[in-house]
């Protein structure tokens, strides 16, 4: 590898909360979770995008009948090696409008995580010519939730729901992109049929980078000949946002960072990881510093021309906050 780094071009945004007013929140009346409602959506949605994939982009996998149904109930789980893409991006994509029905009808991450499963297994045995397959499982359930809840908070946030604001209708239409369910369900049912998920809705931190490394980049080298093969040149584009006080945090997404990337030269590259959040031991205070053990749930996606991959994983991280006075503080993440 040869190359010459130049300094990024960094912007660097610190967005304090505001907590909502005590009115808000006391006038916000909370209906119970519907049971039914979230279920028919969901079929709702498979049946749509079935609808899709069969008259629209005429694809065979989609051309279901009663014979291809009960091939899929009789048959053993496999393991789907199709579009990468598809598998690792599109699933997870569908999983969260699965997630998101369950959330616009007063549900929480774990029974969001159920729908989503049911959605997703609904799918497999009756929407697809192919036998149902375990990785799309896992891909649309767990990727599902993270993109999901992570897009439904920030739809909260930037509609005002979680901080008690009165946006016009641009942060209206930004909620709405980032999580269509969000905004479809408030277009239905209004803004005050149900509370916010926190009490006081935080962006703690948003900052956007762009820059180059310049020289010869990455080379690839032919492995009997050790001769170069080609010159990859490296750009970087990349935002990372932070939601929520991991050290205030009491249910799982209370907190989450979200970080993207993506390369534009000869040859693109794009990345996304999401961090959340879920449980988390008591906080300890040492001093001036503080100190929390969470598990976390995880979603990275790295599609590059040397090589792909995409998890969907549990962690343990250890973080902690060391201030020094006024609005200076150092963390460090494990």
């Amino acid at each position: 590898m040869q190359s010459t780094s130049i300094p990024s071009v960094l912007l660097a945004a610190a967005i304090a909360g505001a907590t909502q007013p005590a009115s808000v929140a006391d006038s916000t009346q909370s209906k119970p979770p519907s049971w039914i409602a979230p279920t028919m959506q969901i079929f709702g949605i498979n049946m749509a995008m079935g609808s899709v994939n069969r008259f629209v982009r005429d694809v065979e996998y989609a051309k279901i009948d009663r014979e291809t149904i009960w091939h899929n109930l009789s048959s053993e789980w496999v393991w789907d090696d199709n579009n990468f893409e598809v598998n690792q991006i599109g699933h997870p994509v569908q999983g969260s409008l699965y997630y998101s029905a369950a959330r616009a009808n007063g549900h929480g991450y774990l029974m969001g995580l159920a729908y989503t499963t049911l959605g997703s297994i609904h799918w497999e045995y009756f929407m697809e010519t192919e036998p149902p397959a375990l990785n799309d499982l896992i891909t649309t359930r767990m990727g599902g939730a993270m993109i999901g809840e992570t897009t439904w908070r920030l739809a909260e946030l930037l509609s005002g729901e979680s901080t008690g604001e009165r946006v016009g209708w641009l942060r209206k239409s930004g909620a709405f992109l980032v999580n269509p369910m969000f905004g479809m369900d408030r277009l239905i049912n209004g803004t005050r049929h149900r509370p916010p998920t926190v009490a006081k809705g935080r962006l703690i931190g948003l900052r956007i980078s762009s820059g180059r490394v310049i020289g010869k980049g990455i080379t690839r080298t032919n492995g009997t000949t050790g001769e170069p093969s080609s010159q990859i040149p490296i750009a970087s584009t990349n935002i990372r946002l932070a939601h929520g006080d991991p050290f205030q945090a009491k249910r799982p997404f209370d907190h989450f960072t979200l970080m993207g990337g993506v390369s534009v030269l000869t040859d693109p590259a794009f990345n996304v990881s999401l961090r959340a959040q879920l449980w988390q031991l008591p906080v300890r205070d040492w001093g001036a510093s503080r100190h929390v053990f969470q598990l976390t749930q995880n979603y990275d996606y790295l599609d590059s021309p040397i090589y792909r991959l995409s998890a969907n994983s549990f962690g343990i991280e250890w973080l902690e906050r060391i201030d020094f006075g006024g609005n200076t503080s150092l963390w460090t993440r494990v």
